[in-house]
């Protein structure tokens, strides 16, 4: 029954891209491109995953004081500049 799955998995992935129509080579070569740029988005997708996990409040707070520290910030807002 699993086999079954498997094999319905996998014509359904060749139909939905045209695979089917491709020389055994070109299948290879494109299923090779496509293991290589999922690898890419998931190894940087987890390299950068502190960065999407901070809580939202963080972030806003990140981006309200426009990438400048505390003290640049009392500072401006002392002498009324944005």
């Amino acid at each position: 029954m699993s086999r079954n799955w498997a094999q319905r998995k996998i014509y359904l992935y060749n139909v939905t891209f045209g695979l089917y129509m491709l020389d055994p080579w070109e299948r290879y070569l494109f299923n090779a491109v496509v293991a290589v740029l999922m690898w890419f988005i998931f190894y940087n997708g987890y390299r950068n995953l502190d960065e999407i996990c901070k809580s939202p409040n963080t972030r806003a707070i990140h981006y309200m004081l426009a990438f400048r520290g505390p003290r640049e910030l009392a500072v401006s807002m002392e002498y009324g500049i944005q």
